[in-house]
C-alpha cells in the first residue's frame, strides 16, 4: 500500500505545503507526497490549499487576484514562505511517486507542461507524477505520458456514471465515508488503483487494508505501518 504524506504533513511537522515540510518527510524517507497548485493573477503556479491565506496565516490575500511578489512575503503559519511548483523540483528526486492536485481552473496544461519540461530535462528521474483533480475537464483536458499519471478525486461514487468516464484515468482518488468493497472491485476490474483521503486513525488504516486499497494520504505518513 502507498502511503502519501498529505501535503508534506508528518506526526511532528504541520506546516503543510511548504518545501521545509517536503524536505522533512523525504528526511524520513516517505517516498510519496501531495500537494495542491494554485495560480496567482501573475501567472505563477504555487504550492496552496486554499483559494485564500487566511487559513494559514495572518493575512488574507486571494490566490487569483494577488501577484507572487506579495504572496511570497506571507510565512505560513509566521514561519515558512508559499513555495512555487517549479522551486519543488529540486526536492523531486526524493520521492517515488508525486501527485500534484489541481485545485484551479484552466491551470492543468501548464502544470504538465512543467512536468513534461522537468522530465525532459531528467531523464534519469525514476519516480512517477500523478495529476489529480475535482474537476472532471481539468483532467479530460490532459494526456498521460510515460511517467505522468492521471487521477480523479470524487467524494461520492455512482458506478454508471464513471463508467462512461474511465477514458486515460490511471487512479480513483475517494472520500473514505464513500469506499466499499464493491468500489474497489470495480476500480480493479477496470484497472484502476483506488487511493482514499485522509486517514489518520489506526482502526480506519486497518479497515482499508481489508478492502485492498492501493493508497492512502495521511497527515501521519509515520504513524502507519504499511511494510
Amino acid at each position: 500500500m502507498i502511503i502519501f504524506s498529505h501535503r508534506g504533513n508528518s506526526k511532528d511537522f504541520k506546516f503543510e505545503n511548504t518545501l521545509e515540510g517536503f524536505k522533512h518527510i523525504a528526511n524520513l524517507r516517505i517516498n510519496a507526497v501531495e500537494f495542491d497548485v494554485r495560480e496567482t493573477k501573475d501567472q505563477e503556479l504555487i504550492i496552496i490549499h486554499d483559494g485564500d491565506t487566511k487559513r494559514i496565516s495572518n493575512f488574507n490575500f486571494k490566490i487569483k487576484s494577488s501577484i507572487y511578489p506579495d504572496i511570497k512575503k506571507i510565512l505560513v503559519k509566521n514561519k515558512y514562505q508559499i513555495p512555487t511548483l517549479k522551486s519543488f523540483f529540486k526536492l523531486a528526486p526524493n520521492f517515488n511517486l508525486i501527485n500534484i492536485e489541481i485545485k484551479q481552473k484552466n491551470i492543468s496544461k501548464k502544470i504538465k507542461n512543467i512536468v513534461d519540461e522537468y522530465l525532459a530535462e531528467n531523464r534519469n528521474f525514476n519516480g512517477e507524477f500523478l495529476i489529480t483533480s475535482t474537476m472532471k475537464n481539468e483532467i479530460n483536458a490532459l494526456k498521460p505520458a510515460n511517467k505522468i499519471k492521471l487521477g480523479r478525486i470524487i467524494n461520492f461514487f455512482v458506478i454508471s456514471r464513471l463508467k462512461k468516464n474511465i477514458g486515460s484515468l490511471s487512479v480513483l482518488v475517494i472520500n473514505k465515508k464513500w469506499v466499499n468493497q464493491k468500489i474497489v472491485d470495480f476500480c480493479h476490474l477496470n484497472g484502476l488503483n483506488v487511493y482514499v483521503y485522509t486517514v489518520n486513525k489506526t482502526s480506519e488504516f486497518e479497515s482499508l487494508k481489508k478492502l485492498g486499497i492501493d493508497g492512502i494520504y495521511s497527515d501521519l505518513p509515520d504513524f502507519f505501518d504499511y511494510k
